[in-house]
C-alpha cells in the first residue's frame, strides 16, 4: 500500500494490464480513462472515491493511498492526544480479518487493541449516528410541518430532503445532478459530527489547544478520506476529523503490532456525553439510516412515544424501495400524515 496522503486517494500502477474490470463497475462516467489492453489511470475529478476500482481489480493494481503513516506520527507526538471514532460497521466487519464468525460485534477487542496500539481515548462511532437523526428528523418534520400550512415553520426546508451520509454518493450527486443540490441535507455525517464534538469537549474540559487533539475515524468507506480533507470540515481552522483508517487499514495496524486480536479481553469505549441507542447501532446497516429517521420523525409530529420501534421494510438490499407510514400529527389535531420515505442502495 503507498502512504502519500498528499496524492491522489486512489492510483493505478503499473501492473496494470488493462483488463476493462474497474471501468465496467466505475459508475462515475469518466473516472477511469483507458482502453482494454492498455494501462488505465484515474481522472481525479470525476472520482467519487468509492473503491469499487479498489475492490474489482483482479491484479492488485489500484492503489489506496491510505494514511498509516500520518497516524502513526502522530501516535508518538507527546504533545498530541489521539483520539479513535470507531463506525459501528466495522466493528461488525473485522472480525472476519482475524478468523472470528461473521456478524460478531468486536466493538470491545477493538477497543483494547487501539489502547495496545497507542491511542488515548476510544469512543463509540454510533453516538454520532444518534445526533445526526436527532437533526435530520427534527429538519425533515419541520419540512413537513412547512407543506402542512403550520404556522411557525415558513423557513423550514423545502421537501423532499434527500439524506445521505455517504461522501462518494454526495460527490457523485454534487457533480452528476446539480439540480438536486438545494434538496441535500446540511446535516454532516456521524464521523464529521463526532470530530467537532469530541474536539470542542475535550478542549473545553482540559483548556487544551484544539489543534493539539488528534482525531482518527475508523470508517467501512474509502471516500471518508476525501471528506475529512474537505476545507468546509474545520473547526476554528482545525479539520474535524483528522486522519482516516478504514477497516484493513485498522487490521493491519493490528497484526503489525502482534496483537492477537481473538484472544484479547473486551474493553469498554471511552464516553463523552453519554452511550449511542439502538438507532445509532443499526445505522451502518442497509436502511438503518432511514429507519432511524422514520422511528425519530414518527416521534417528532405525533408527539407520542413510539411503541413498535421496528420498520423492518427500512433493511434490507436492493437497488430502491420505498416505505409508508401513516403518523398523526398533533399540532394538525391529530390528522394522519402518510408519509412515505424512499431508499436508495
Amino acid at each position: 500500500m503507498s502512504a502519500n496522503s498528499e496524492k491522489a486517494i486512489f492510483e493505478i500502477d503499473d501492473s496494470c494490464s488493462g483488463c476493462h474490470r474497474c471501468f465496467t463497475y466505475c459508475k462515475s462516467s469518466g473516472a477511469i480513462k483507458g482502453s482494454t489492453g492498455t494501462k488505465h489511470s484515474i481522472n481525479e475529478s470525476k472520482c467519487v472515491n468509492c473503491g469499487q476500482c479498489l475492490l474489482q481489480c483482479p491484479q492488485g493494481s489500484v492503489i489506496y493511498n491510505h494514511m498509516i503513516a500520518e497516524i502513526k506520527a502522530a501516535l508518538i507526538d507527546p504533545s498530541k492526544e489521539i483520539v479513535a471514532v470507531v463506525d459501528p460497521a466495522v466493528s461488525i466487519a473485522i472480525g472476519e480479518e482475524f478468523g472470528l464468525e461473521p456478524g460478531v460485534n468486536s466493538l470491545g477487542k477493538i477497543c483494547a487493541a487501539l489502547r495496545i496500539i497507542g491511542f488515548n481515548l476510544v469512543f463509540d462511532g454510533s453516538f454520532g449516528a444518534d445526533m445526526l437523526i436527532m437533526a435530520e428528523s427534527a429538519n425533515i418534520a419541520s419540512a413537513l410541518k412547512k407543506k402542512l400550512g403550520i404556522n411557525g415553520f415558513e423557513t423550514a426546508s423545502e421537501l423532499p430532503v434527500l439524506s445521505s451520509s455517504c461522501p462518494a454518493w454526495l460527490k457523485f450527486a454534487a457533480k452528476r445532478y446539480p439540480k438536486i443540490l438545494p434538496y441535500l441535507s446540511q446535516v454532516k455525517s456521524p464521523p464529521q459530527i463526532m470530530g467537532t464534538l469530541v474536539k470542542s469537549f475535550l478542549a473545553k474540559q482540559s483548556a487544551k489547544d484544539m489543534a493539539s487533539i488528534y482525531v482518527v475515524s475508523i470508517s467501512p468507506c474509502t471516500a471518508a478520506r476525501y471528506e475529512c480533507e474537505r476545507q468546509s470540515h474545520t473547526i476554528n481552522e482545525n479539520r474535524e476529523v483528522d486522519a482516516v483508517l478504514t477497516t484493513r487499514d485498522l487490521a493491519y495496524l493490528i497484526k503489525e503490532a502482534g496483537i492477537d486480536f481473538s484472544k484479547l479481553a473486551e474493553e469498554s469505549c471511552d464516553e463523552i456525553l453519554g452511550q449511542g441507542s439502538g438507532a445509532g447501532m443499526i445505522f451502518g446497516a442497509c436502511g438503518g439510516q432511514t429507519e432511524g429517521l422514520l422511528r425519530s420523525i414518527y416521534e417528532h409530529l405525533s408527539e407520542n412515544t413510539l411503541e413498535n420501534k421496528e420498520f423492518l421494510p427500512a433493511r434490507g438490499s436492493g437497488a430502491g424501495r420505498s416505505i409508508s407510514i401513516d403518523i398523526p400529527v398533533k399540532s394538525n389535531g391529530g390528522k394522519l400524515l402518510k408519509f412515505q420515505a424512499g431508499i436508495i442502495t
